[in-house]
């Protein structure tokens, strides 16, 4: 089972907004650090013992399902674009 939630938010980071998650994966916690901006570019860094534990995955952002994971995080895990945009200050 894997299931993402919101642990904070780190606040504006160059032209973005950057958050701290969490990351369960089979009763395995993981923290993971997502950078986005108004022009769809975004960065997903997971711990490294996320890789310990999944050799197979040498880069979160390589991984076959990473347009689902970013969709899931942007649609259920985040309040909208445009309001963390706005709490921001990021036009």
């Amino acid at each position: 089972m894997v299931s993402i939630s919101l642990v904070d938010f780190i606040g504006k980071v160059d032209d973005g907004v950057g958050v701290i998650l969490s990351f369960c994966v089979d009763e395995k916690v993981y923290e993971m650090m997502y950078w986005f901006n108004m022009y769809d570019k975004n960065v997903l860094v997971v711990e490294d013992s996320f890789y310990v534990d999944y050799k197979g995955i040498k880069d979160i952002m390589e991984f076959s399902k990473i347009n689902d994971l970013l969709e899931y995080i942007n649609l259920k895990v985040l309040p909208s674009r445009k309001e963390i945009f706005e709490k921001y200050l990021i036009n």
